[in-house]
């Protein structure tokens, strides 16, 4: 996971060795479940 500052600079990241430990590891971190993501496209 990446995390990113007001001016989308990125300040930190953290590694998980499959995306359902990076859904788990979000859901711990900021309460968003999985089926709460939705995806964005770049601009």
């Amino acid at each position: 996971m990446l995390y990113l500052d007001k001016f989308e600079e990125e300040q930190a990241d953290t590694y998980h060795e499959t995306l359902e430990d990076a859904f788990g590891q979000a859901e711990f971190e900021f309460g968003v479940k999985k089926d709460e993501w939705f995806l964005v496209k770049n601009q």
